[in-house]
């Protein structure tokens, strides 16, 4: 897999959380991961065999707590 080139101005912090992403284009919800996240950004790793293209919009709902995953509720 090849990295994408830095972008982000803020210092990254290894954070992993369960988290669900929803595609603008679609009701469906898929299932990720926090791997790491700044005050500009955050880098998941999403559970999808379609690629998300770039510029493709995301919501996305990160469990806070232990909770290991997040309900439909969290979006808004």
């Amino acid at each position: 897999m090849r990295l994408a080139q830095e972008r982000r101005r803020a210092a990254r912090i290894d954070v992993a959380r369960a988290c669900r992403v929803r595609r603008q284009a679609g009701l469906a919800f898929g299932t990720a991961r926090t791997i790491n996240m700044s005050t500009g950004g955050a880098l998941l790793e999403v559970d999808s065999t379609r690629p998300i293209a770039p510029g493709e919009r995301l919501a996305v709902a990160v469990a806070w707590d232990s909770g290991p995953l997040v309900g439909s509720s969290s979006f808004v």
